[in-house]
């Protein structure tokens, strides 16, 4: 974390030693030397419109991996391994949907890998999803290039709410009829809420979860 202080906000008077002193001793990857030494730090703005609505900004691994030095990292683990983040978030006139993505194992903060903003939420999982599959897809088959050296890169957990999981999965969402993830129980609606009465419900296959 760095001490409330974002790169930006570094005066130029500091040395890159002073710049990288402000991140805390208890987080194993740090801002490159080169990186702190300029204060600036090229985000590549790639800002899409959605044929079905709103606007994504997509950042990627690759942008925010290179702004890390990762050596001790993979000394320890061998592998670059994150865990995503996906939610909604109200804002005024809109919802933000941010994917966010954890070095496992590390202090470090979440870094951000897209943006979407739009008027309501977004609509369809593959335009929001296209560019991160894409890159993700390339990373897998190709790891991520340190050096001369080639490192793997692996998902280990999606955290996400019921409303993202219905969202990722295209699925019912939890408080429709038929909104269990697990079993086919059909709910209830009762004073604005909805009941899952039967506890023993056959358990969804692959075929029935598709249908």
């Amino acid at each position: 974390m760095l001490s409330g202080r974002s790169i930006s906000s570094i005066s130029e008077s500091e040395s890159g030693n002073d710049a990288a002193s402000i991140v805390s001793d208890g987080q194993p990857v740090v801002f490159n030397e080169d990186e702190t030494e300029d204060y600036v730090i090229d985000y590549n703005f790639d800002i899409s419109v959605l044929p079905s609505g709103g606007k994504l900004w997509y950042k990627g691994f690759r942008a925010n991996l290179e702004q890390l030095d990762l050596k001790q990292y993979l000394e320890k683990h061998n592998k670059i391994v994150f865990d995503i983040g996906i939610d909604g978030l109200p804002i005024v006139n809109g919802k933000l949907w941010p994917i966010l993505a954890h070095l496992t194992e590390t202090d470090n903060d979440p870094f951000i890998i897209s943006i979407y903003l739009g008027s309501e939420d977004p609509k369809d999982p593959e335009e929001f999803f296209q560019k991160y599959v894409g890159e993700l897809q390339v990373l897998f088959a190709e790891g991520f290039r340190i050096g001369g050296e080639v490192n793997d890169v692996e998902i280990r957990n999606y955290i996400l709410d019921a409303q993202a999981r219905s969202f990722v999965k295209c699925c019912i969402r939890h408080n429709g009829y038929a909104g269990c993830e697990k079993c086919v129980v059909w709910g209830d609606s009762r004073d604005n809420r909805m009941i899952f009465e039967d506890l023993d419900a056959p358990l969804r296959t692959d075929e029935s979860f598709k249908n």
